[in-house]
């Protein structure tokens, strides 16, 4: 999980919910090729391990763009 809200500083660290535990950890973020942080958007996990991500808002923008990450191998993909 990553993100923040308009007008707020958003928080570059990423952390990873353990579902058996119920803690959270840090972890690291993607070196490239993730999408920026933002609000107001969408969050579904689809299967095991694939969370689809789709628009949300920036400082100054909306985005409408779908991001697939698979949470089993840490990498991002844009998707549309």
């Amino acid at each position: 999980m990553q993100g923040g809200a308009q007008d707020v500083p958003t928080d570059p660290n990423w952390y990873c919910l353990d579902t058996e535990t119920r803690e959270w950890r840090a972890v690291e973020p993607p070196k490239e090729g993730s999408p920026v942080p933002r609000s107001g958007h969408t969050a579904n996990l689809v299967g095991e391990s694939r969370i689809y991500i789709l628009g949300g808002r920036g400082h100054r923008d909306e985005y409408n763009e779908l991001w697939v990450f698979d949470a089993s191998t840490y990498p991002f993909k844009f998707a549309l």
